[in-house]
C-alpha cells in the first residue's frame, strides 16, 4: 500500500482548506493535508492546491517557496482554466471525484519536467509605462499628479493602472504599492522632472 499523496493548499479564503479536509475525510488513505505554515519544511509536500486568483502577498511567498523547493503546483479554482498553463481541479468536484483528480493530476505534474512557477507575475510582465505609472503610484502620487508628470490624460493613467493591477492581480492602490515595493528592493526615488 502506497503512503497517501502529501498535499498543501495555498487559498486565502478561509473556508477552502477545512472544506477540503472535510470532503478528503470520505476518502482515508489517498491523500494527507499537510499545514503549510512560514516554517515547514517544503519537501514534505507533494502537490500543492493553490487558487490562482488574488492571492495575497504571504500566500504567493508561501506558493513560490514550495515550488521552489520542488513541490508540483495545481490550479484549485472556480474557473475552467487558467492563463498560467497549470493543471486545473475543479472546486465543484465531490470527494471521490476529488480524491481522483488530485492523484490524477500529481501523476501528470510529476511525468513532466520540472518548469518554473509561471503564475507570479514580475516586473518583466509589466509594460515600461505601467511600471514606471506603479513605481509614482509607489511614491504616493495621485492619478492626477501622475496625469500631469507623465504628459497624459487622465483617463489615459487609468487604463495604464487598470491593465497594470490586472497584470499583477491587485484591486487597490496598497496592494499595487506592496506589490511594487516588493518587486524593487531598493527604495523607491521620487520621480524627477
Amino acid at each position: 500500500m502506497r503512503a497517501p499523496l502529501r498535499v498543501a493548499v495555498v487559498d486565502d479564503h478561509p473556508l477552502t482548506e477545512p472544506g477540503l479536509r472535510t470532503m478528503l475525510s470520505t476518502q482515508p488513505g489517498r491523500i494527507r493535508l499537510v499545514q503549510v505554515r512560514d516554517d515547514a519544511r517544503p519537501l514534505e509536500v507533494d502537490l500543492v492546491l493553490f487558487e490562482p486568483v488574488r492571492l495575497s502577498v504571504r500566500s504567493r511567498m508561501v506558493l513560490r517557496r514550495l515550488t521552489e523547493a520542488g513541490a508540483r503546483a495545481v490550479a484549485y479554482t472556480w474557473r475552467e482554466s487558467t492563463s498560467t498553463g497549470h493543471t486545473v481541479i475543479s472546486k465543484t468536484l465531490g470527494s471521490a471525484a476529488l480524491a481522483d483528480a488530485i492523484e490524477d493530476a500529481h501523476r501528470r505534474v510529476t511525468s513532466t519536467l520540472p518548469t518554473a512557477l509561471p503564475i507570479l507575475p514580475t516586473t518583466s510582465d509589466l509594460s515600461p509605462r505601467e511600471n514606471e505609472i506603479l513605481r509614482l503610484i509607489a511614491q504616493g502620487h495621485s492619478n492626477d499628479e501622475i496625469a500631469l508628470r507623465l504628459g497624459l490624460s487622465i483617463n489615459s493613467v487609468k487604463t495604464y493602472i487598470r491593465q497594470a493591477y490586472r497584470k499583477i492581480d491587485v484591486v487597490r492602490r496598497s496592494q499595487a504599492v506592496a506589490w511594487y515595493v516588493q518587486h524593487h528592493p531598493e527604495p523607491v526615488p521620487e520621480a524627477v522632472g
